[in-house]
C-alpha cells in the first residue's frame, strides 16, 4: 500500500471538505484540549475515541505502510500499551495539513528526541486511501459526535 505525503498532494484538493484521522500521540496527551481546540476552529469533528491501551495488532495495522521502515519495531514499541485520543474531523485539507504543521511545531520542542525517528504529536491522515485504511481499523473505538444544526 504506498501513502502519499503532504508533499505528494494534487493541486485540486484544496476547497474541498474531505474526512481525516488524527491520532494524538501518547506523549503528548498533556496538550488535549489544545490540539482538539486547535482543530475543531477549522473543521467539524464528527467521531471521537480513547484508547486506553493500544493493542499491538490495531498499531502494527495503523502503520502497515512503513513495516519496512528500520525504526518500525521501535515505533510499534513506543506505542503499544499507552493510551491515545483518536478523532475524524471533516474539513478543508489544506487547513488541516497547515494546521497539522502548526501543532508539530508548537510541540517540537517539548517532545523528547528519538535517533531513530521523528515522535510527532500527532498522526493525521493525509489522502483518502490512509483515511480509509485507519477508519476501518480504529472504528470500533471511535463514537460518532452529534452535531447540531441550526436552521
Amino acid at each position: 500500500m504506498g501513502i502519499r505525503r503532504e508533499s505528494e498532494l494534487d493541486d485540486d484538493v484544496g476547497d474541498r471538505l474531505v474526512d481525516t484521522f488524527l491520532m494524538i500521540k501518547p506523549w503528548c496527551l498533556f496538550g488535549l484540549s489544545d490540539i482538539l481546540q486547535d482543530f475543531s476552529q477549522i473543521s467539524d469533528l464528527t467521531h471521537f475515541g480513547f484508547v486506553r491501551s493500544m493493542p499491538s495488532k490495531k498499531i502494527r495495522e495503523h502503520y502497515l505502510a512503513l513495516q519496512n521502515m528500520p525504526f518500525y519495531e521501535d515505533m510499534i514499541e513506543d506505542h503499544i500499551g499507552k493510551p491515545t485520543v483518536i478523532a475524524v474531523y471533516r474539513g478543508d485539507q489544506r487547513d488541516l495539513l497547515s494546521r497539522k504543521q502548526k501543532v508539530r511545531d508548537r510541540y517540537h520542542e517539548s517532545i523528547e528526541p528519538h535517533s531513530q525517528y521523528r515522535r510527532d504529536a500527532i498522526h493525521l491522515s493525509v489522502n483518502q486511501e490512509e483515511f480509509d485504511h485507519e477508519f476501518e481499523i480504529w472504528r470500533p473505538s471511535l463514537v460518532m459526535v452529534r452535531q447540531e444544526v441550526v436552521v
